[in-house]
């Protein structure tokens, strides 16, 4: 029966065959080995590995981080509760937020799934990004503008309404 296999396969597979080293291999020996080589349990240390590692882009949305981050979980942790897997991603994407005042206060909030730290982390930026263009209202109308060019408006505009008021 093992020699019908063993003749179906084919390039590095065969190569496969010939590192079994016992006498007279049989269908589990067989199978144990392609296993070894092209399955993906072994993996599962790796994907660990780099589930602890990763950190959110400069680049990279939350949202794009978020997925990759579930991904990562579930290659990880293949076998685990789906409980489980809820709480690895809540806590590794936190732990791996480029802003640590975001993942601060998610953390505050103590979500229990992924999508509802996505979700406040997002509600964090935005009024982050709302505080910022408060201070600064010049901040997000062109790129090139920097605040010296905001102040710049605000003395030709202040001169502007000068003029006007000798006007009437």
């Amino acid at each position: 029966m093992l020699y019908t296999q063993s003749i179906a396969l084919r390039g590095e597979a065969l190569e496969v065959l010939r590192t079994i080293t016992e006498t007279s291999p049989n269908y589990a020996t067989l199978t144990n080995a392609l296993e070894r080589r092209y399955g993906d349990a072994h993996l599962q240390h790796v994907y660990q590995a780099q589930l602890r590692s990763r950190r959110q882009r400069f680049e990279e949305t939350l949202q794009q981080y978020e997925a990759d981050i579930s991904r990562m979980v579930n290659l990880a942790y293949p076998t685990a509760p789906a409980e489980v897997i809820e709480q690895l991603s809540v806590s590794n994407f936190i732990e791996g937020l480029r802003d640590p005042e975001i993942g601060q206060l998610v953390r505050l909030a103590r979500p229990k799934t992924i999508s509802e730290a996505l979700a406040q982390a997002l509600e964090i930026e935005a009024a982050k990004e709302a505080s910022r263009f408060a201070i600064n209202p010049y901040q997000g109308r062109d790129k090139k503008m920097n605040t010296t060019d905001g102040n710049l408006i605000d003395l030709l505009y202040s001169a502007h309404l000068k003029k006007g008021q000798k006007k009437s």
